[in-house]
C-alpha cells in the first residue's frame, strides 16, 4: 500500500504541476470514511471540466493500474452537484484480474464528496466520502 500511494503522490505532483485549461478544475479529495472491504482510495483527485462535461479521475489504485488518470463520465446532478463514473479494469488481486465500477457524487459548492465502488459479481459495495480542497 505504502508503494501505490508514493506512485499516487508523484503522479498527482507532475500532474498538478502541468498546466491546466482555463476551464479545469481540479477537485483534490480525502476520505474522512472508508469502509474496510477496500477499493476507496484515502485520497481521490477530480479534473473537472464542466463546460466540456469532461472529467479525468486519479487515485493511487488507478496510478498502480494505469499509471495516470483515466477519463470519467460527468453528470450535472444539480447546480451544485455532479455524478462521476469510471470503471478501472484489471485490478490485481488474490483471486485475479478484477472489475471494479466507481460512482461519486462531488458537490463543488460544498467541496464534499460519496463514493462507491462496486465489484463485478459481488453484491456488497465499498463506500466513502470526505472533502475535497479545489487546487489554486
Amino acid at each position: 500500500m505504502k508503494y501505490v500511494f508514493c506512485a499516487f503522490c508523484i503522479a498527482a505532483g507532475s500532474v498538478a504541476a502541468a498546466p491546466l485549461q482555463a476551464a479545469e478544475k481540479v477537485y483534490d479529495c480525502s476520505a474522512s470514511f472508508n469502509t474496510t472491504r477496500g477499493f476507496i482510495a484515502p485520497r481521490v483527485v477530480f479534473f473537472v471540466d464542466a463546460d466540456k462535461g469532461t472529467v479525468r479521475v486519479l487515485d493511487g489504485i488507478i496510478q498502480s493500474v494505469n499509471g495516470g488518470p483515466i477519463d470519467g463520465v460527468l453528470r450535472k446532478r444539480s447546480d451544485k452537484v455532479h455524478r462521476i463514473d469510471w470503471r478501472v479494469d484489471d485490478m490485481p488481486s488474490d483471486a485475479g484480474g478484477i472489475n471494479v465500477t466507481y460512482r461519486a457524487n462531488l458537490n463543488h459548492v460544498a467541496k464534499t464528496y460519496t463514493m462507491e465502488a462496486g465489484v463485478a459479481g459481488y453484491d456488497n459495495d465499498a463506500r466513502g466520502r470526505g472533502s475535497c480542497a479545489l487546487a489554486k
